[in-house]
């Protein structure tokens, strides 16, 4: 190993990121739908309008307040490593390409 900058020269996996990231986006919308459905399962709308509303019912016994709430923080974390996935994506792929003398220094 060199220590060469011409030597450093990595793969991307451009299409690869850009599979984890459809991934994540495709996992995101499952539970989006899901959320979805159980607003509007939920009896008491008070809840959707109010966060603070929300978790005083689901303090007191009310099932969907709780597991709206359980989904909110789900979709909080799978969104943060969704955007996460992008960031890294566009770092990476905004990289220089490799010179031609750059790789024609690792092929010899």
């Amino acid at each position: 190993m060199s220590l060469d900058p011409s030597f450093s020269n990595t793969r991307r996996f451009a299409a690869l990121r850009m599979r984890l990231i459809l991934d994540k986006q495709d996992e995101i919308v499952e539970l989006e739908t899901e959320l979805s459905e159980i607003d509007r399962q939920g009896v008491n709308n008070a809840a959707l309008a109010s966060r603070r509303r929300d978790v005083e019912l689901g303090g007191k016994g009310f099932p969907d307040s709780k597991r709206r709430r359980e989904f909110l923080g789900m979709l909080e974390n799978k969104v943060a490593e969704h955007d996460d996935h992008v960031k890294r994506y566009h770092e990476i792929v905004s990289f220089p390409d490799a010179t031609k003398r750059s790789i024609e220094n690792i092929l010899n």
